[in-house]
Parts: structure tokens; C-alpha cells; sequence
């Protein structure tokens, strides 16, 4: 169910950091809200209030990092009763701390926010399969805040994405280096690849490749760095490559067009391996 969700982010995650964070800083936006204990529905002993519904709205705002626009909080709300309708003994148990861990979005340390929001994410998506609340939530969450990758056991946001460069960028600065060029190898993700399998389709290149790779990666840590080396090294073979293969070819006229190519992959290979012209 969705709460017993926010009430195992609370127990597993920020309840065990709030207070003790040396992380004060952040994007916290303290929301002033009337007490309001309107009843919005009543069940035996067990009431779900409108305080209640403003808590679990606030815990989604900080999730999503963003407003919900009103269509969205009325499908919040709607879950949210459906789901006290189906069991409200379990529901009313762990209002307490869904409240506790709004307040955590709404004045929290940000690296208590920051836990929560990815143990949010990753559980949601754990769940969703089995419970058709949580599917519903995860459904109105893909939509607002559309996730850049996920697996059975992590989620990528955007939100992620800008904290990986912004570090990067930091180390940059500190080290008097210019910012990361991150952004542009995540943005040309694709040609990158496709130049350093260019590398690996040919005996002697495939050789020097594979030999850098077991000199230079010896744990994980060492994996994005060589990787990015030989993507580096890739786009410079194709670039090499084709400029040789224009000029051969404004020399020699079209009809060079096959042999150029094979001359150019030969110039180039000399490039890559260090043998000059």
C-alpha cells in the first residue's frame, strides 16, 4: 500500500537522519498550513482528515520535486481514500508517521529529503507490480516527473542526472579545471558507443583496446573513466579517419570512394596506435 510505503521511507530512511545531517542546506520550502481537521471520510473508530491528505500531498510534492497541479492532487486524494476505504485499521496505524515525514519534506534536512525521495522512488517501483495503489501513485509519478532509467532495483530522475554533472562540476572548479563535459558525452551517448564498437571491429585496434583496459580498470570505480577514454579514443579514429578520406578524396575525384575508405581506416589505425602517418 501506498502509506505503509511512506511509513517504511520514514522508518528505514530519514527517521534515522533527522536531526543528525551536516547537510542544512538545500531546496526546502516550508509550507504554512492551517490545522484543519475536517473529516473526509469516517470509517467505525477511524477517521482520515483533511490534515492528513495535506501531509501525504506535501510528501509528493517533495518526492516529484515540483507543485502538483490540481488534477494531480485530486487523484492523490482519491488514492489516498480508496486505499483507507480498503483497510482503514492498517491506514490510521501509520498516519503518525506519514505525518512525520511530511513534516521531513517540508523543513527537513536536504539530505534526509534526498534519502527519502530515491527509497520513495525504488520502492514504488518494487511494489507496484502487487499493489494497484502504489501502481496508481507510480502511474501520476511517471507522468509528472518522467524517470530517465530504472531497474528492479534502482530509479534514475532527472534530479539525479543534474546531481552526477553538478558534482562533477564542483570537483572541476575546485580543482581550477573547466566544467565537466559530461553533458555533451550523455548527449551524444549514442554515436560515442557506435565509435568505440568501431574500434573493437578490428583485429589490431580490438587488441590495443582490450590491453588498455586491463592495465588501467582494475575495480569498479575504474569502469566510467576508461570508458569514457576509449569512447574519447573512438571518436578521434573516426574523426581522423574521415578527414583523410575528404582529402583523398577532393584529390582523386568519387570514383577513390572504396579505396579511400580503406585507406582511411589504415591511416587512422596507424594514428591510434601511435605509429605516426
Amino acid at each position: 500500500m501506498r502509506f505503509l510505503l511512506v511509513a517504511l521511507c520514514s522508518a528505514s530512511t530519514a527517521l534515522a537522519l533527522c536531526g543528525q545531517s551536516p547537510c542544512r542546506t538545500g531546496d526546502t520550502v516550508r509550507t504554512v498550513r492551517p490545522v484543519r481537521t475536517v473529516q473526509l471520510l469516517q470509517s467505525g473508530k477511524y477517521a482520515y482528515t483533511q490534515e492528513s491528505l495535506d501531509d501525504v500531498i506535501d510528501i509528493d510534492a517533495g518526492v516529484l520535486v515540483s507543485p502538483l497541479s490540481a488534477d494531480e492532487q485530486a487523484q492523490i486524494r482519491s488514492i489516498v481514500l480508496d486505499e483507507f476505504k480498503n483497510d482503514p485499521a492498517k491506514i490510521a496505524k501509520v498516519l503518525p508517521q506519514v505525518h512525520r515525514v511530511a513534516e521531513v519534506f517540508r523543513s527537513g534536512a536536504a539530505m534526509d529529503r534526498a534519502f527519502m525521495r530515491e527509497s520513495d522512488w525504488e520502492l514504488s517501483i518494487k511494489l507496484a507490480p502487487t499493489d494497484p495503489f502504489v501502481a496508481r501513485w507510480l502511474a501520476l509519478a511517471k507522468r509528472h516527473a518522467p524517470l530517465v532509467a530504472q531497474s528492479d532495483s534502482f530509479v534514475v530522475t532527472q534530479r539525479a542526472i543534474d546531481a552526477f554533472f553538478l558534482s562533477s562540476d564542483c570537483v572541476a572548479a575546485l580543482a581550477g579545471q573547466p566544467r565537466s563535459t559530461s553533458e555533451s558525452h550523455l548527449a551524444h551517448a549514442e554515436r560515442r558507443w557506435l565509435a568505440t564498437q568501431f574500434l573493437y571491429g578490428y583485429t589490431d585496434l580490438r587488441a590495443t583496446a582490450l590491453e588498455e583496459i586491463k592495465q588501467k580498470v582494475h575495480a569498479p570505480a575504474d569502469v566510467q573513466p576508461e570508458a569514457r577514454t576509449l569512447e574519447n579514443a573512438g571518436m578521434q579514429f573516426i574523426n581522423t579517419m574521415n578527414t583523410y578520406m575528404s582529402h583523398f578524396a577532393a584529390i582523386g575525384g568519387l570514383s577513390y570512394k572504396g579505396q579511400t575508405t580503406a585507406q582511411g581506416i589504415n591511416f587512422a589505425t596507424r594514428k591510434f596506435m601511435g605509429q605516426g602517418p
